[in-house]
């Protein structure tokens, strides 16, 4: 990220004047340290563990004081109860591919088809694509190569982007200039008698470029490893075989992305922040508090918990305080308002049961605003897709790259399943009315899974007109007369 470059002149303070950073939530990272730092909370968040004390102090959590000595309770970490933020990346995460992803040609005749093929099935899309999908809503971000080993197998490998870091041009942050991942791994050999050595932990550094890959074990460059890629375009420039995938850009800095369910984490902070107070105070029951009045005490071990007083005066007192639930009602009528609140504004919440009781065509402008949101996002991941392919095939066939070419489409199924009821009446009504051709209804029934797949769709409904055909001769032609017996 370059520094500040949308207003060089803005302040850095944050929203809350305290310059929280790298591990609130509230301000973009600037700093490898900050953004492992926003990686890790975003991990954090995806697996619902407990809220740092920092976030504590940048969200306002409620946290209990241990009144025996005056500092927070261990026990006063609030829980990520709420399952919002979890919810809305789950649903994205599923919409985004619906299934496995399938890639097709632009020309069905295209010679390069079978390489493209090769290089999709090598990459194994039916389990990575739910790997690809919840990265890309959990952490906003999904780097990603294509890479050639040593057997001529051509992939798609994707990364954690908490192992990455990028560069993009300074002009206009949209040319990917280099990708750099470090991680570790754990080595381990055998001895002479076969007998598996203690494992060694070591590092890997890899550099993608335009022009070369590099390759370092431990620090140590690995020239086996390592020299230029070969992918180049039609004028003889390097191509870089790599690409970062966003769910949407940040705000603050396009060259990074942030998760699909961003902007709920102050508002889902407050509403456990409330579900901590509850449980603070229901909590009291079980920790009444020792209260004596019109007495000075000397011996503080008085005040635990089933020792005995003795020796007050006659008009001193001893009771202990618990505390009032008549709050209690407040603060859980307000977290249901502050939930509402959320799922009115997030179109995904169309399938938690909110707005049950809004019309049909209300629901519907929901459907169609969580649809238009997968669809951009598919908008931009499918062509990056489609572009990593086409390079694995220029890897695995030693042909030219032509990034204008665009020769290849990724496809998944509709982002919301159909109304197969309402589309067949649709086709019906149509067919009827002869305004659409067999075969492009046919490819729409695919769609939906009526019409397997791996028929062709103009065949099949050359055969279904065949068909069509037949049985209306054998309806509307009279059966052959018979010649009249003789008794």
């Amino acid at each position: 990220m370059f520094d500040r470059w949308f207003n060089p002149a803005a302040p850095r303070a944050s929203i809350t004047g305290r310059n929280e950073r790298g591990n609130s939530g509230l301000t973009p990272p600037e700093t490898p340290e900050e953004w492992a730092s926003e990686y890790e909370r975003r991990r954090r968040v995806a697996y619902g563990e407990p809220y740092t004390i920092g976030e504590h102090i940048s969200f306002q959590i409620f946290r209990a004081i241990d009144d025996s000595t005056a500092e927070y309770s261990p026990q006063s970490i609030a829980l990520r109860e709420d399952d919002s933020i979890r919810f809305v990346q789950r649903v994205n995460a599923s919409a985004l591919f619906r299934g496995e992803p399938s890639i097709q040609a632009a020309d069905e005749d295209d010679p390069r088809m079978d390489a493209a093929e090769k290089v999709w099935m090598d990459t194994k899309p039916k389990k990575q694509s739910k790997v690809w999908a919840d990265m890309i809503s959990s952490q906003g971000e999904l780097p990603m190569e294509a890479v050639r080993f040593a057997d001529d197998v051509v992939r798609l490998v994707a990364y954690d982007p908490s192992m990455c870091t990028w560069t993009y041009d300074a002009e206009t942050s949209s040319i990917l200039l280099s990708l750099e991942v470090v991680a570790p791994y754990l080595e381990q050999e055998t001895d002479a008698r076969g007998e598996v050595q203690p494992g060694v932990m070591r590092q890997y550094k890899r550099v993608v470029t335009a022009e070369r890959i590099d390759v370092w074990i431990d620090g140590d460059h690995d020239l086996e490893k390592s020299g230029e890629h070969g992918i180049k375009d039609g004028q003889g420039k390097g191509v870089i075989p790599a690409s970062v995938m966003l769910w949407q850009p940040m705000p603050a800095d396009p060259t990074h992305g942030v998760p699909s369910s961003h902007g709920m984490d102050a508002a889902v902070a407050r509403i456990d922040s409330m579900s901590a107070q509850m449980d603070a105070v229901s909590k009291r029951y079980a920790n009444p508090y020792p209260v004596i009045k019109g007495a000075k005490v000397t011996d503080p071990n008085v005040f635990k918990f089933g020792r005995l007083a003795s020796g007050l005066p006659v008009d001193a007192s001893m009771e202990y305080l618990e505390p009032t639930m008549t709050g209690l009602r407040e603060i859980r009528e307000e977290k249901q308002n502050k939930r509402t609140a959320i799922q009115d504004t997030r179109p995904e919440f169309i399938f938690h049961g909110a707005g049950a009781g809004a019309s049909g065509e209300a629901l519907k402008v929901r459907a169609a605003q969580f649809e238009g949101q997968v669809s951009e996002v598919r908008g931009t991941v499918f062509s990056e897709l489609a572009r990593l392919v086409e390079i694995g095939v220029a890897y695995a066939t030693g042909a030219t790259y032509d990034p204008a070419d665009n020769w290849l489409v990724v496809d998944a199924p509709p982002v919301l399943p159909p109304d197969i009821a309402a589309l067949l009446e649709t086709y019906a009504a149509a067919d009827t009315l002869k305004i659409i051709k067999r075969a492009d209804m046919v490819a729409g029934l695919q769609q939906v899974g009526l019409v397997p797949n791996d028929v062709d769709a103009a065949e099949y409904a050359a055969e279904l007109e065949d068909a069509t055909g037949l049985r209306a001769a054998g309806f509307f032609t009279p059966p052959a007369e018979t010649p009249p017996t003789t008794a």
